[in-house]
């Protein structure tokens, strides 16, 4: 439920800033059509995809880092951030 409730935090501040929705990847998307509750899939993390993440990442980074994130792993198709 925190993790659920930090996502919604942050899509609503990559909203608030022109990007597109994020969208759910892997576990989190399931949750989305199983008919289970929370507690069917406990997760660690959180996968997420940002369009135009590639077209804008040092806004984007900048809106992570004042959020309190902080970068862990960074590749060029990926970024992995730790929430506080």
């Amino acid at each position: 439920n925190l993790l659920l409730n930090r996502l919604a935090q942050l899509n609503a501040r990559f909203s608030e800033c022109g990007f597109e929705p994020m969208i759910g990847l892997k576990g989190v998307s399931t949750l989305s059509y199983l008919d289970l509750e929370l507690g069917a899939r406990p997760m660690g993390d959180i996968d997420i995809l940002v369009p135009g993440l590639q077209k804008r990442p040092y806004e984007a980074l900048a809106i992570l880092k004042d959020m309190g994130f902080k970068k862990s792993i960074a590749e060029f198709k990926s970024l992995t951030v730790a929430s506080p």
